[in-house]
């Protein structure tokens, strides 16, 4: 499997970006079952149900929790929308996505929301003096 293809199984499985995903393979030596393993410790996923009615609320209530790094919006298992958080991100390139969040709202009446959180503990290094 050449570099591309390593690459794009990391961002298939982990929602990075391409310059992330290589960062993580090369962390990893080019081994790419590390790179996802390495993933793990240092990425938090979980998932829930929100009503129509809560979803914008919700998601920016997500946002402006600061250590979010992705949001993926579901309904019946498809996945309607990918918001990738940076810490660069400003609320006019988020303003687009919560509009069509508004509009979504009103198509469904369930959303699942998987939230991927940077895990601080775990990045952590202990210190040697």
């Amino acid at each position: 499997m050449d570099l591309l293809e390593k690459v794009d199984q990391i961002r298939a499985r982990t929602g990075l970006s391409y310059r992330e995903a290589k960062a993580l393979l090369e962390a990893a030596n080019g081994d790419l079952l590390e790179a996802l393993a390495l993933f793990e410790d240092t990425h938090e996923r979980s998932e829930f149900w929100v009503k129509s009615g809560e979803l914008v609320t919700k998601v920016k209530e997500l946002i402006h929790q600061g250590n979010v790094t992705n949001i993926r919006i579901k309904s019946q298992d498809k996945l309607l929308l990918d918001i990738p958080l940076t810490a660069g991100v400003i609320a006019a390139v988020l303003a687009p996505q919560i509009t069509i969040l508004a509009a979504l709202a009103s198509l469904f009446s369930q959303f699942q929301i998987e939230v991927e959180r940077k895990n601080q503990k775990k990045q952590e290094t202990p210190q040697t003096e």
